[in-house]
């Protein structure tokens, strides 16, 4: 298990990037309590089972796409270096503008099209065979 803030980006890059069940995995579960979400992932090509749990949620937003294909398949996982596309979206005052710059920003890229973008202190990854 693994454990990531902004401070470890480049280390999660690295771990993220380096493994390739992320692409392809199937989304089987996805839970919101207090502050926290859990997604849960299963690859059945590389036959490995991935949990993330974000820790402190500040902002999640969930755009629909128009392609397609299947919206629990993921096809990528990028983490962001900035905010610049949710200043679009969201009204940040500046305190939680400034405060959000210090969290980590990743997004699921869906079969579909389907964009599910999450900003969070803290990560925790696993990797598991299933």
């Amino acid at each position: 298990m693994q454990v990531f803030d902004k401070n470890t980006i480049r280390e999660l890059k690295r771990y993220l990037y380096s493994s390739s069940c992320v692409h392809d995995a199937e989304i089987t579960n996805i839970q919101y309590k207090d502050d926290d979400i859990i997604v849960e992932a299963y690859n059945p090509i590389e036959n490995k089972g991935i949990r993330w749990l974000f820790h402190d949620v500040e902002t999640v937003v969930v755009l629909k796409g128009h392609w397609f294909g299947n919206s629990k398949t993921i096809i990528g996982l990028t983490i962001e270096d900035n905010l610049s596309f949710l200043d679009s979206i969201i009204q940040h005052n500046e305190e939680s503008k400034a405060e959000a710059m210090n969290d980590l920003y990743l997004v699921f890229e869906q079969l579909s099209g389907h964009e599910f973008h999450i900003v969070t202190k803290e990560l925790t990854m696993e990797i598991t065979e299933a």
